[in-house]
């Protein structure tokens, strides 16, 4: 793919330059997230090529992911990766009561099976959960 005399996907596809592209976003956002910036390198891509009447796909490119809802916005916020190692060292420093491992276990099958949970918590010092 040529973009502006550059080969644009072999640059992309090289780790250290898709870095390079990424980083401005990466260092100017409020809540810094790889996967957002790079998200953010592939709408600057889309924005350019769609003024050609273009695409990322025709160019081998990955189309960015939209950000209309709360949830793909937080997608994007955090790398999940990351999320999954924080909370085993939060399990390691902190063990779990049954009521919160018994909570989180249910919390864990839906995300692992694809469920929707609709959780309701209540309360100050305590926190009481109800599942729907």
């Amino acid at each position: 793919m040529i973009y502006v005399g550059y080969a644009t996907i072999n640059i992309y596809n090289d780790e250290t330059n898709r870095r390079l592209m990424y980083e401005d976003f990466l260092v100017n956002d409020r809540y810094p997230s790889e996967i957002k910036a790079i998200n953010k390198l592939l709408q600057y891509f889309s924005d350019r090529f769609l003024e050609h009447g273009l695409n990322n796909t025709n160019y081998g490119l990955p189309e960015p992911e939209s950000q209309k809802t709360e949830l793909q916005i937080m997608r994007l916020r955090y790398d999940p990766i990351q999320q999954e190692q924080l909370y085993k060292n939060l399990m390691t420093v902190t063990k779990p009561t049954d009521e919160q491992s018994s909570f989180l276990k249910k919390v864990f099958d839906a995300i692992e099976n694809g469920e929707t949970l609709r959780i309701i918590l209540q309360g100050k010092k305590y926190c009481l959960y109800k599942f729907i």
